[in-house]
Order: C-alpha cells, then sequence, then structure tokens
C-alpha cells in the first residue's frame, strides 16, 4: 500500500494555512472615512449618522449642534470629512467653515443647503460657503445615496455639487444674484469708483460671507454704522440686494486675501 503524501499546507484544507503563514499578506481593508457631523437638529443629526454609518464605509467621529463646538471637536478630531449646516444658532456656518478650511487642511467641508429660499439671503450663502472653502454642498432634500456619495467624493479629494444646488450655481453665474443682468453689471462697475476707501473696505468683506455683526466687530463699529454703508454701497453700485453686491465684488475680483 502507498504511503499517503504529507499535507504540506497544515491542518487545515489544503494549502490554506500553509498560504497565510508563507504567501503574501493579505490586503489590509481601507480605514473609514472619519465625518463630523454639525447641525443644531439632534433628529438631523441622527439621520445623517444612520445613514453614513449604514454603509460600513464611514465612521462618525462626533456630533456638534453649534458653530463653536465644531470648530473645536474639527481641532481636536481632525475628521476627513465635516458635513456643515449653513444654519446654526451661534455662528453662520460660512464663518465655520472658513476656519475649518484655514486651520485644518486635511479636512473637506460639505455645506448642507436648505435649497428651500429662493432668496437673495439664500444666493448669497450659496456664494459665500463655496468661497469660503467648501469642497461641496448638497441640498438637504437629496436622497441618502447622494450623502454618501459625496462623503467618498471630497474624501477622496473631488468636489460635489448635488444637482439642485449645481443648477442654483450656473444661474448665479448666468445672471447673478435674483436675475441681475450685463447691463447691471456694467452699471456696478462704473459705481465701483465712487466707493470710498472705507466703503471698499466692507464691500471686500461682504464678498468673503461677512455679516453685518462681523464686520462691525472687526471694524469696531456699531451695528447700525454698517447697516448704513452697505446701504450706500448698493445704492453707488445700482444693485438690489447684498447677495447681488457680493457676487459682483467675487466677479470683479475683490474677495481675495484679507481686506486692506
Amino acid at each position: 500500500m502507498q504511503a499517503r503524501a504529507p499535507n504540506r499546507g497544515g491542518a487545515g484544507a489544503p494549502g490554506t494555512a500553509g498560504a497565510r503563514a508563507g504567501g503574501p499578506a493579505e490586503e489590509a481593508a481601507p480605514a473609514p472615512v472619519t465625518v463630523l457631523i454639525v447641525d443644531d437638529h439632534e433628529l438631523v443629526r441622527l439621520g445623517l449618522r444612520s445613514v453614513l454609518e449604514a454603509a460600513g464605509e464611514v465612521q462618525v467621529v462626533d456630533e456638534a449642534a453649534t458653530g463653536e463646538r465644531a470648530v473645536a471637536l474639527a481641532t481636536r478630531l481632525h475628521p476627513r470629512v465635516v458635513l456643515l449646516d449653513l444654519d446654526l444658532p451661534d455662528m453662520s456656518g460660512v464663518e465655520v467653515c472658513r476656519q475649518i478650511h484655514q486651520h485644518l487642511p486635511g479636512t473637506s467641508v460639505i455645506a448642507l443647503w436648505s435649497g428651500e429660499d429662493d432668496t437673495a439671503h439664500a444666493d448669497q450663502v450659496l456664494l459665500s460657503v463655496i468661497r469660503a472653502g467648501a469642497d461641496g454642498c448638497i441640498s438637504k432634500r437629496t436622497g441618502t445615496g447622494k450623502i454618501r456619495e459625496a462623503v467618498r467624493t471630497v474624501a477622496a479629494g473631488g468636489a460635489f455639487l448635488d444637482s439642485d444646488v449645481a443648477r442654483r450655481v450656473l444661474k448665479l453665474l448666468r445672471e447673478g444674484p435674483s436675475g441681475e443682468t450685463p447691463a447691471t453689471e456694467s452699471a456696478a462697475l462704473a459705481g465701483l469708483a465712487a466707493l470710498t476707501p472705507h466703503e471698499l473696505r466692507i464691500l471686500r468683506f461682504i464678498a468673503t460671507g461677512m455679516t453685518n455683526r462681523e464686520i462691525a466687530e472687526r471694524l469696531s463699529l456699531a451695528e447700525k454704522t454698517v447697516r448704513n454703508y452697505v446701504s450706500g454701497i448698493l445704492h453707488k453700485l445700482g444693485l438690489n440686494n447684498r447677495a447681488a453686491a457680493a457676487a459682483f465684488a467675487v466677479r470683479s475680483g475683490l474677495s481675495g486675501g484679507e481686506p486692506l
């Protein structure tokens, strides 16, 4: 009777243990994308956490209900992605985005846009958060699959706008906020020369998305004084609202860097 050849793969299935012991190491699973969720509504935060963690590719490292808490947690935890509501109780989502973008270059921000307010203010917020460094912007009405897609895209170094936001941005680029036309743009360019240095400085602040209160604090002025300056700027430029002034300033190259 012929002797059976020894099993060189070990005690288990032929070749299995041997491949584990001496063969190439198995590829490690990719690390999950770390996400910080920022929204002042607890139910929204819980819903977003459930959507993101269901796919198994995302780890929600913490949640924040205020802008101040969001900046503190992002600074401590260094998440790869921050899902950021733009309407926070203590500070603007635009300012939160700006601080994270400035101090945490390895963190991407996806802005959560309500998409329900088709007004000049909504236009300004949308333009301002993109200018402040957001890598993505999605409507809160978007589907769960798009939310996960947005996180994966920006975590990989890309940019993401969902269809609602993309349509709005294209409209703003073509027309300006609230239907500003090329003729209005020409009039605004002519009025730019009439601005005083102080008004020009405030226009630069408006272009970066700062509120009247934030401008007042920066310049040590009363908020009412800033409102008066803004009204004068709009009158000289022949523009209807603050959002139009912000978009005009961005298109005119007045929003780069710290205002003088």
